[in-house]
């Protein structure tokens, strides 16, 4: 997961992050993060993520318990 998270530079991400162009019907995701003296939040349409933020974004979905 810190390979994730730092191949998506998330602690330097903005707040929110949004699409050039918004689409509807498209997923919305906010992630928080937090750990070693640190946490950030970003809200992200998944249009506008990078794959490497898309990445991170699979692993949380595929890892966490619902």
């Amino acid at each position: 997961m810190r390979r994730l998270i730092d191949g998506a530079n998330f602690f330097n991400l903005p707040k929110t992050i949004h699409a050039e162009r918004p689409q509807p019907d498209r997923f919305h995701y906010e992630l928080t993060i937090e750990g070693e003296g640190q946490s950030h939040t970003v809200s992200i349409g998944e249009e506008a993520a990078s794959s490497a933020l898309k990445s991170l974004i699979a692993w949380v979905q595929k890892n966490s318990k619902a």
